[in-house]
């Protein structure tokens, strides 16, 4: 399960997409993503940067910058990039699943993905941790997968074991057309402080198989606050 494939950015263009609507929120010509950082962007009348952040220590708010609510509100209401998602994981990751659960016929894709903003001196996620553990209660099962839209590297991507209590923690070192698939449902995983200097942007989300799947389940994800059924977390792939 855990490897790293490569896919051809010009079919989807998420980068672009990205700093597209960034760029209508910022008086100045946004150059890169990773220095997302040195811009100021205006959102609701009021003018923020990264000097707003201090170190995230509670789960959800490292997902609730104004990077976060602006590429939401872009998901929600762009039909583009929905549909440029749903054709990722149809034609990129269904491929891999099915290799990785040959028996299964059917499966379920997290219904948004999840986005990360690592800044200069701060984490994305604030804690290390395993998805199925308790608090974030996340179904066995899951596969997780990593699409980097910046360089991740060193201090500014994930660090994560390789093998479930192995404790052997790596950089997941990746770049954009990369897609990384680990087993973060049970191998612990996490951020240090960033001190590349460099803004790291990714989105990751998760397929489970339908044999695995438990329309009872009443657990929420820790940040999102979404149930793990179809028509909340996840849609039929």
């Amino acid at each position: 399960m855990n490897h790293i494939y490569k896919f051809n950015i010009n079919n989807y263009c998420f980068g672009n997409m990205i700093l597209d609507k960034y760029q209508k929120f910022c008086k100045q010509k946004i150059k890169n993503l990773n220095e997302l950082h040195i811009y100021q962007l205006e959102y609701n009348n009021n003018i923020i940067d990264a000097n707003n952040y201090k170190m995230f220590t509670d789960v959800g708010k490292d997902t609730d910058t104004i990077y976060h609510k602006i590429f939401y509100e872009y998901i929600k209401n762009d039909d583009y990039f929905k549909k440029t998602y749903d054709l990722f994981i149809q034609k990129e990751v269904l491929p891999i699943v099915k290799q990785i659960y040959p028996n299964d016929n059917q499966f379920l894709f997290q219904t948004l993905p999840s986005f990360r903003v690592q800044l200069p001196n701060n984490v994305a996620v604030t804690e290390y941790h395993y998805d199925s553990m308790p608090k974030y209660n996340h179904p066995d099962g899951e596969i997780n997968f990593i699409l980097p839209i910046t360089e991740m590297f060193d201090t500014n991507t994930v660090w994560a074991e390789s093998q479930q209590n192995k404790g052997d923690f790596k950089p997941m070192n990746m770049e954009y057309g990369d897609l990384l698939c680990w087993n973060f449902n049970k191998c612990y995983h996490g951020n240090k402080m960033n001190q590349t200097g460099l803004t790291r942007i990714s989105m990751d989300f998760r397929v489970l198989p339908m044999s695995k799947y438990n329309e009872n389940n009443l657990k929420t994800s820790a940040s999102s606050k979404k149930k793990f059924i179809i028509g909340d977390y996840y849609s039929l792939l």
